[in-house]
């Protein structure tokens, strides 16, 4: 895979942008500038079977969820261009700003990546879907314990059921569901205590208690 020198040079070129396609930011919120995955295949980059599957899984679960989110209305596309014939689907087509992007994703628990201040390449690796070491179900539990930081999220629930749910809405993102969106509850839940930080269990308690 590239270095990240090569990385970093490709994602200031995107910052300079201020509206996306859903296919352009979905390569984004997954950790990769538009194109330039096909690039490393065309140069003759090596790239395992593995890596491969992975891009490929999280790029279609990011762009699905995002297609779908402009087409329910949560965010509302700029405008939509045709193409020629035999050109891109929807995801290519349709435009959204990046305001609405970085509204979209708080609204789902991300706010880390290239959307915000510090862009996904500065992240450790263990949080990259691009290096060779990540680990999915380490980086759900990361992520799930940093989703769930906010006291809404635990209000009513123990920190283990606020994990779970966080880990069952994100399940695709993390290689935690099957082929059909299942979500695999063993993962979750190795994944969840892992997070959890109420190590003793017992009922949740109440704030001021």
């Amino acid at each position: 895979m590239p270095m990240d020198g090569e990385m970093s040079e490709a994602f200031d070129a995107w910052k300079l942008c201020d509206e996306f396609t859903v296919d352009q930011a979905a390569h984004l919120i997954v950790g990769m500038p538009p194109g330039f995955y096909e690039g490393q295949i065309a140069y003759g980059n090596d790239l395992s079977p593995s890596e491969d599957k992975r891009f490929h899984m999280t790029l279609a679960a990011a762009t699905n969820a995002l297609l779908n989110a402009v087409k329910s209305g949560r965010v509302a596309p700029v405008r939509s261009v045709d193409l020629p014939l035999g050109g891109a689907g929807e995801a290519s087509r349709t435009f959204i700003h990046i305001d609405s992007i970085r509204k979209w994703l708080k609204e789902r628990g991300i706010k880390r990546g290239f959307f915000f201040t510090e862009p996904d390449i500065f992240e450790p690796g263990y949080l990259k879907k691009t290096d060779t070491r990540y680990a999915p179900k380490l980086a759900a539990a990361v992520r799930a314990w940093e989703g769930t930081s906010d006291e809404s999220a635990t209000k009513g629930k123990s920190p283990k059921q606020a994990l779970m749910k966080w880990l069952r809405e994100h399940a695709s993102e993390f290689e935690l569901s099957d082929e059909e969106g299942k979500p695999n509850e063993l993962g979750i839940e190795e994944a969840a205590k892992v997070a959890n930080w109420q190590r003793g269990g017992g009922a949740p308690k109440t704030p001021g208690t």
